[in-house]
């Protein structure tokens, strides 16, 4: 086919582009990662306590700005007053305490906007109940992006623990249903303990060969991006002395149709998010 056909074929009933990406929000990350693209399998990585579940709710939360329904799915039960107070705080901009009641105020509040965002829950999160749900909520509620927080909890029915092999089924499983429905799916997932066992900053920088059950998400996935937070590791100064307590870093280590490298990014502790970098002035 001519170039010229292939364009068109991509194109909707309503002129626009049926396979255009979908953007996080975070204008330099997009500009080397180009968006999530549909049928794409995207993975965030991290070691415990740098942001995956903040960078996954930032991003839904730019997505919602632009009017596109989204749905997280996790394993953490939704009675979990501060897991509902970082969803609330992150997608609404609100200041809510993880007290069960100043919660409950806030959903319950008339001026509580109605966001184009599906939460599903289940302590026994697998494969097989995902699947299901996903493919209702693209076909009742338009979602056009799901969330699945972390994907090494996503056991595969009849499997007692996630070992290489059913980790390979999961990845396969799921960029499959991101092909078959048209839409991006975001994961997150662990990063071994390997990856800080070296001295100084530079040597706890995680590559592919640490992320947990590495072979078949590395293969698999069409995008790597993995978290890192000098700060979390007592860097607070750079070598010039300005502040860099807010500094975090993207670092994109695989990406199929674009370019790899490390992006700078704002994390905002008190909101627990992910923003624009903002370089902070210098300490001395």
């Amino acid at each position: 086919m001519r170039i010229k056909d292939v364009i068109n074929n991509l194109k909707s009933d309503d002129g626009g582009m049926e396979y255009a990406p979908l953007m996080s929000g975070l204008e330099e990350v997009d500009k080397m990662v180009q968006g999530f693209k549909p049928g794409e399998l995207c993975v965030i990585a991290s070691r415990p306590a740098m942001g995956k579940t903040a960078m996954i709710l930032s991003v839904a939360k730019n997505l919602i700005k632009s009017n596109t329904p989204v749905a997280l799915f996790t394993a953490i039960d939704t009675a979990n007053p501060v897991f509902l107070s970082r969803i609330v705080n992150t997608l609404t901009d609100k200041e809510v305490s993880s007290n069960p009641e100043d919660v409950n105020k806030v959903l319950d509040n008339e001026d509580m906007p109605d966001l184009p965002f599906y939460l599903y829950a289940n302590n026994e999160l697998t494969l097989e109940n995902v699947r299901l749900k996903v493919k209702e909520m693209v076909e009742q509620n338009g979602v056009k992006c799901i969330f699945i927080e972390t994907i090494q909890r996503l056991f595969v029915a009849g499997d007692d623990k996630m070992d290489a092999i059913a980790m390979e089924r999961v990845c396969i499983d799921l960029k499959s249903l991101a092909v078959e429905l048209n839409i991006p799916i975001i994961v997150s997932s662990d990063i071994n303990r390997g990856s800080v066992a070296h001295d100084g900053f530079e040597g706890k920088r995680p590559f592919l060969s640490n992320l947990s059950s590495c072979g078949a998400i590395e293969n698999v996935a069409d995008s790597v991006w993995i978290l890192q937070r000098p700060s979390y590791y007592g860097v607070i100064e750079d070598i010039d002395g300005s502040d860099i307590s807010n500094l975090a870093i993207v670092i994109v280590r695989k990406n199929r149709l674009g370019r790899i490298g490390d992006v700078q990014v704002d994390f905002n502790e008190k909101k627990c998010s992910f923003e624009k970098y903002k370089p902070m002035k210098k300490t001395r």
